[in-house]
Parts: structure tokens; sequence; C-alpha cells
């Protein structure tokens, strides 16, 4: 697997909202690889890869976080108040 870097460096040059979807799916494609979520990846791995639908639809859901500030807001601080408490329990 890919590290951080290394995806990050490959989304570097994509539009701002293209690369925020990108992301969304790199997420959605890890957890899927994840023993325990038991959910079967549904679509292409690779961002380059993916239907143009789907990719629009992720680009959308990115549209729709924009329009939403306080509730990303929230979400980023949820996952901060996530890594810190399983930070603790290490």
């Amino acid at each position: 697997m890919a590290d951080d870097a290394d995806i990050l460096n490959s989304i570097a040059a994509l539009p701002s909202n293209e690369r925020a979807a990108a992301l969304s799916h790199w997420v959605y494609v890890q957890t899927s690889r994840q023993d325990k979520s038991k959910w079967p990846l549904r679509v292409a791995a690779s961002w380059s890869d993916l239907a143009a639908d789907a990719k629009q639809f992720n680009v959308f859901a990115i549209d729709t976080w924009a329009e939403h500030p306080d509730i990303l807001d929230a979400w980023v601080a949820a996952v901060k108040a996530h890594r810190q408490d399983r930070a603790s329990k290490r």
C-alpha cells in the first residue's frame, strides 16, 4: 500500500474539488479493504480508474460539504477527537 505522501502527491495537481473527492474515495477504498469492515469494494480502487459517474458523485459530495461549513467543521472536530481517544487507549 502506498503511504500518505504518495497518495497526496498523486492528486496534488487536481482541481481542489476533485482532489477532495479523490481523498474521500481513497478513504472509502481503504475502509473497504479492512477485514473488519466486511464491505466489498464496489468500484475501481484508483481514482484515475473510477467511472465518470462515480467521480462526478464524489465531486458533488464535496460541493455538499463546501455548502455546509459548520457541518464540515463539526466532522473534522469529531475525527480529531476520535484520534485523541484512540491515542489515549494505546
